[in-house]
């Protein structure tokens, strides 16, 4: 068994991918595990496809515009999941999961929220009136040379850029920093949640810490940022199911028990949206 946790250390958003192909195995293997990582956290159901340019004709291939954002790559995963109670934080559980086991595989990837054409890619999959495709990913060869556009879109969405510890986790209640020293072998899975990805490098989660035991709350900060796009591309949502799987993946790689649980005892605020905890 690989490690997660390095796998998590090491995975960047790539943008440009050489023109080598992706190998057939490894196409199967892709195939394999699109099918094994379906169930969220909140038991939503999602559906991943893999789609190989080598399939298409070239009409539909020119219709699968990433704006410029993306080069080089013939391969997608694009995923859809029915519009449910947290469906979406659901699809980013599952997806990350997928985007990690391909991370391991050597290839590249990267979350796609926006910068795809969102109707062309529904036509390469059976889309029902309550489906949504949440976010697609590139998958290839990274090109050791980022290209100008790539450069770019890092530098406009602080892709390199992490916010501290102190502003994402609490102890007791959010006034309060949980201190790193003092949660032991939780400092992993709580740093796998601070690195990883999410859109224009937000990190809308923030985990609140029961100040006598191990128990985790976490939640989605509100931000108005968002608020122009909530109904169509609510980022926010997707974002935190993939801090879900961070946690958890890294948790169990260093031996803490523990499952997620909805706890009625932890309520909405203003500026943040409880979502579940890790008991």
């Amino acid at each position: 068994m690989y490690s997660m946790v390095e796998t998590m250390l090491k995975r960047v958003s790539c943008r440009t991918y050489l023109s080598e192909s992706v190998e057939y195995e490894k196409k199967q293997e892709i195939r394999e595990i699109l099918q094994k990582h379906t169930r969220g956290v909140f038991g939503n159901e999602v559906y991943f496809k893999l789609v190989d340019y080598s399939d298409l004709n070239e009409e539909i291939i020119r219709s699968l515009s990433t704006y410029g954002v993306i080069k080089g790559a013939s391969l997608y995963v694009l995923g859809k999941v029915k519009n449910r109670i947290r469906a979406l934080e659901d699809f980013g559980y599952c997806m990350e999961r997928v985007i990690l086991e391909m991370t391991n595989m050597g290839l590249g990837t990267c979350w796609l929220g926006t910068s795809f054409k969102r109707k062309a890619f529904e036509r390469l999959i059976e889309i029902e009136d309550d489906d949504v495709i949440p976010a697609v990913s590139p998958v290839g060869y990274t090109a050791e040379k980022r290209s100008f556009t790539e450069s770019m879109v890092r530098v406009l969405a602080g892709s390199d850029l992490r916010k501290p510890w102190a502003r994402l986790f609490f102890l007791g209640d959010f006034d309060t920093p949980l201190e790193r020293e003092g949660c032991g072998l939780y400092q992993v899975p709580l740093e796998m949640v601070r690195i990883a990805p999410s859109a224009s490098n937000r990190q809308p989660w923030r985990v609140l810490k029961e100040a006598d035991r191990d128990h985790f709350h976490f939640y989605m900060r509100k931000s108005k940022a968002y608020e122009p796009l909530a109904q169509t591309l609510p980022f926010e949502n997707v974002d935190v199911g993939i801090a879900l799987r961070h946690f958890e993946l890294a948790a169990r790689e260093v031996g803490l028990k523990g499952k997620w649980k909805q706890r009625k005892s932890q309520t909405d605020t203003e500026e943040r949206e409880y979502v579940i905890s890790w008991i």
